[in-house]
């Protein structure tokens, strides 16, 4: 979403000097891990998991959404039968 755009940090490893160095962009500039502070390497960490959760409700919600079509169908067809 716009959201995801504008503020998702992908995490990935390249190799510079011998050495896998973690790497953030946020909104599409890249930072070094190593170079932030703690407190940022925390919002980092939090802001990961609360994009995770809300990627794992989407799903969540998809499956009820799914469900719902079904049994609305299955009603129809139950109604249709009387």
């Amino acid at each position: 979403g716009d959201s995801e755009s504008l503020i998702w940090m992908l995490c990935y490893y390249y190799k510079r000097n011998q050495k896998a160095m973690a790497k953030v962009t946020i909104e599409g500039k890249d930072y070094e891990l190593d170079e932030l502070s703690e407190k940022a390497k925390g919002t980092i960490a939090s802001l990961q998991f609360v994009q995770a959760e809300i990627k794992r409700r989407e799903a969540q919600l998809a499956v009820y959404k799914t469900a719902e079509i079904a049994y609305l169908r299955g009603l129809k067809e139950e109604i249709k039968e009387d």
